[in-house]
């Protein structure tokens, strides 16, 4: 699976909160209360804080290795603390893991459930669009699972969640791999999560015992009632030398308790200390001063408002001339980079 740079990818969140805090204007990249997601390919943990709202996020109790969780499989036989396992069928094989694949505590669950069909009849992924962290283009109807595996229903854990307040922001932190077979390269699968407003779809790798790497998924939302379900679904193999779900590591934070929260940087950066450029908005020219910024292979990447690089250039000098060319009105974001690393973010407007 091919990740945009950490950095792109939290540059879409730096979009919606820079644009939400300045009442510009409502960037809602996957629904009306989804405000962003985080995509990093690692396994380390992204937010630190000591408060989760998610009971028995690592799956360590309820089952032990090897065992089923979901009621309608015919290998039933445990149910995981806190969390409900719904749909599937007789052939469902989701269970409890407790090997290197693990990557946060000793166990995870397995979504084990046969095969699906996630853009037709025909066993075919050409309708699959990747949109930075989130998959597009999965059309109505689908994904489905063989009958025998439940359907569009597919498999899922969910847990409820209470206490939320309204209109707070939180945000949801997993950890996602899949399953590898020796001398096999397998593709990435799909599944989703719904924190209360719909199906997010996703993509999970898979990753060896030895030395595979996760992606670790933020989802940031606002919150609408004080209460909200957290729920994960896995289809089934999208083909088949595509590998399924394994989920671990699941916690829920308000985002004010986070010790380096989303809201307040964008990897690492604070956003009070993104650069300004002069003059802020303009019409035809602007000027970036870089005077203080000791750059090496430096590059100025320019995004829209829907995340999209619009242009790159070569930073040589101490000052850059940010010309609008054929660039419309609106607001557009900045990457200073240096060595392929992002060390400052800002933004302007054209108008």
């Amino acid at each position: 699976m091919q990740f945009s740079e950490t950095m792109k990818t939290c540059l879409k969140y730096f979009i919606a909160v820079c644009i939400l805090q300045n009442s510009l204007l409502i960037f809602t990249p996957v629904s009306a209360q989804v405000l962003c997601i985080y995509c990093y390919p690692q396994n380390e943990r992204i937010l630190v804080s000591s408060n989760n709202l998610i009971l028995n996020g690592g799956f360590e109790n309820g089952c032990t290795n090897g065992e089923a969780f979901c009621p309608v499989s015919q290998d039933y036989e445990c149910d995981l603390s806190s969390w409900i396992c719904s749909g599937g069928g007789p052939g469902t094989y989701a269970h409890v893991i407790s090997n290197l694949l693990v990557k946060e505590g000793n166990k995870a669950a397995y979504f084990g459930n046969g095969f699906s069909e996630v853009c037709s009849s025909v066993f075919d992924t050409l309708c699959l669009s990747q949109d930075m962290c989130d998959v597009t283009g999965i059309p109505t109807g689908y994904p489905v699972s063989y009958e025998e595996y439940g359907g569009e229903s597919g498999v899922s854990l969910e847990q409820s969640v209470d206490g939320l307040i309204p209109g707070d922001i939180y945000e949801l932190e997993f950890w996602a791999g899949g399953e590898d077979f020796p001398k096999m390269e397998l593709a990435d699968g799909v599944f989703a999560v719904d924190v209360g407003f719909g199906n997010i779809y996703l993509r999970d790798p898979a990753t060896p015992p030895e030395d595979g790497i996760g992606i670790r998924y933020v989802v940031v939302f606002r919150a609408s009632t004080s209460f909200t379900k957290i729920k994960f679904t896995n289809w089934g193999h999208i083909h088949f030398e595509a590998t399924e779900l394994i989920l671990d590591d699941v916690r829920l934070m308000k985002s004010s308790e986070i010790d380096d929260p989303c809201t307040t940087s964008v990897g690492g950066i604070d956003i009070e200390e993104a650069l300004d450029i002069f003059p802020n908005p303009f019409h035809t020219s602007a000027i970036l001063d870089l005077s203080n910024i000791e750059l090496k292979d430096g590059q100025l990447l320019l995004y829209n408002s829907n995340g999209l690089l619009v242009r790159s250039m070569r930073v040589e000098q101490s000052t850059i001339s940010i010309e609008r060319d054929k660039l419309p009105n609106g607001i557009f974001f900045f990457q200073l980079v240096s060595q392929n690393q992002v060390v400052q973010i800002g933004k302007f407007i054209i108008e």
